[in-house]
Parts: C-alpha cells; structure tokens; sequence
C-alpha cells in the first residue's frame, strides 16, 4: 500500500479493480469469438482459392491473383495454406492445432501507407538485354532437352518478333551486316560474321552490353 492510499481507500479500489476484471473478462470472450470467425473465413477463402487454382492450372494461379485480388490480398497464400492442410476437414472445429497456429503466426497485417500528393509507384522501364537474357535461358533448355521446340509454333508466335527485330534492330544497321565480329577478331558471345556453328551461314550479333543504371 502506498503512503498516499489509506485503508478508506482500499474497499473503491476493490470494487473499481472487480469492475476491470469484468470488462478484461468480457473482451477477451469477444477477442476469442473474433478470431474463431476470422479463422473461419479464412478457411472458407481458402477452399475456394483451392478450387480456382485447380481451375486455372497452378502455373497461372500466381497470375490470376494478382490481375483479380492484387487490392489488399496480401493474405492469400496463408488462407490457401490453411485449406490444403485439412482437405478432408468439414467443420473449422476440426483444423488441426499445427495449421491453425502456423495461419496465426504467419498472418500480416495490412501495413498502412499515408497518401502523399504526387506519390506513384516507379515502374521498371523495358531494356532489351531482358529479352535477350530469356531467349538465351529458353534455347539453353532446347539444347540440354529440358524443352521442347515446336518450330511450328514459334514461328507463328515470334512472327511479330522477327518483324520487329528485322525492320527496327537489324534494318538500317550496316555495320553488323559488314561483320561486326570479325572487327573484334571474333571473340565474345557471338561467331563472327561469316562464319556458321552448324553448318549454316551466320550474322554477327554485337556483344551484349549491361543496361544503364
């Protein structure tokens, strides 16, 4: 007991203590009833994410969610997690212990960010070498077998490609057609102009630069 409290005091401080215990008591019931229905729901958002993964092939998933649900869906995984954890679960009662935790343990909350006038988000800018860089990664997996090259299709599909390559890259760029790679004595990615690695007549290529920045 404090020198400034008195044995008045003690009996108003019993009842004010008795009063906070209630209300600790009674937010603690509504803190449990809010989490039960917030696992609920997400166990329920999870099973559909399930059906529209198997529906949309788990390749495109990924991408179906963030064109439909990139506003504040930052939780997905988590609820998906938690369904695929208790497939054969029919009632939220029945979640295991294991995957009820790790869904409340790994949950994340929104983070909240202040409006600032003139605020917008910067956006990669295109550079060729990204092109280059998966067309060098695809051929690499056709050479090794990994994939598989359907010549049918990629020259439909690339056909714009070529054009553009043809008509804006290669079109009015004399130097490479006079042998860029023989210049360089024909060291670096490319063969020098002339020259063929299986038999069949080459372009030069200059060699492929870092992009600014």
């Amino acid at each position: 007991m404090s020198k400034s409290t008195t044995r008045q005091d003690v009996p108003g401080l019993k009842a004010e203590l008795l009063r906070l215990g209630s209300q600790e008591r009674q937010a603690r019931r509504h803190a449990r009833a809010w989490i039960a229905r917030s696992l609920a729901r997400a166990w329920e958002i999870g099973k559909t994410l399930r059906a529209i993964k198997a529906s949309v092939g788990a390749p495109h998933f990924e991408l179906w969610l963030k064109e439909n649900l990139a506003a504040g869906f930052g939780n997905a995984a988590l609820c998906l997690e938690l369904a695929t954890a208790n497939p054969l679960v029919n009632k939220v009662e029945e979640l295991s212990e294991k995957s009820v935790r790790k869904f409340h343990q790994g949950y994340v909350p929104a983070k909240v960010r202040p409006v600032i006038k003139g605020d917008a988000p910067i956006r990669p800018l295109g550079h060729h070498l990204r092109l280059a860089t998966e067309l060098s990664k695809y051929k690499r997996q056709v050479e090794l077998g990994h994939a598989e090259l359907n010549k049918e299709e990629a020259r439909h599909d690339l056909a714009q490609l070529r054009e553009f390559l043809e008509r804006d890259v290669y079109g009015d760029n004399s130097a490479l057609q006079s042998g860029v790679g023989a210049k360089n004595g024909g060291v670096g990615d490319c063969a020098p102009a002339g020259t063929a690695r299986h038999g069949a007549p080459t372009r030069a290529l200059p060699r492929l630069r870092t992009p600014p920045g």
